[in-house]
């Protein structure tokens, strides 16, 4: 038979005497510095702020960054970050409309870095819209402060240009999310 039972306590020290990693106080519970999460658990999640968005009216052909997130979130040295970028691009056909997006460590000032991670997409007839998703996992920000940046070039010399075709936030996010490595 099982008994429910409620047990009460004001505090809990560790065997040795030392103070334990939770502290109680009412009905809350606060963890200490010492409480390590584990590999791969989420510490934190930001809605990021987009910034320095290419005008909806510019047209792209080559590598170009076309919006950035700075100084968004601030993470424990060691940590990764796993990026969600959204976007909704345009590309204009001539014979095709394809489309290239990537997510890069830098700004729209800065981002000669590497792609963390590409999509292309399109059609071979007709323009494409597109809300393009990116999901990146940085493993060595190389700060605890990282900056990203949405890279968008056009796929083919047969495409006219792409477009970064709304700045609304359901169409355009960012969230980032620091990872325990």
């Amino acid at each position: 038979k099982i008994m429910a039972s409620t047990l009460k306590v004001d505090n809990i020290i560790a065997t040795d005497g030392t103070t334990a990693p939770i502290t109680l106080s009412g009905d809350a519970a606060t963890l200490g510095s010492a409480v390590t999460f584990p590999t791969d658990h989420i510490i934190q999640v930001v809605n990021a702020t987009i910034t320095n968005k290419l005008s909806s009216s510019t047209k792209v052909t080559s590598s170009t960054a076309v919006c950035d997130v700075r100084d968004q979130i601030t993470i424990t040295s060691g940590n990764a970050v796993l990026v969600h970028w959204a976007a909704f691009l345009y590309a204009v056909n001539n014979s095709n409309a394809l489309i290239k997006a990537s997510i890069r460590l830098g700004t729209t000032d800065s981002n000669s870095g590497t792609d963390l991670v590409v999509s292309k997409t399109g059609t071979t007839s007709g323009d494409a819209y597109t809300q393009t998703s990116l999901w990146a996992y940085d493993t060595s920000p190389g700060s605890t402060t990282p900056d990203y940046v949405m890279m968008v070039e056009r796929l083919s010399g047969n495409t006219n240009g792409v477009y970064l075709n709304s700045h609304t936030t359901t169409d355009l996010y960012c969230y980032l999310f620091e990872v325990q490595q």
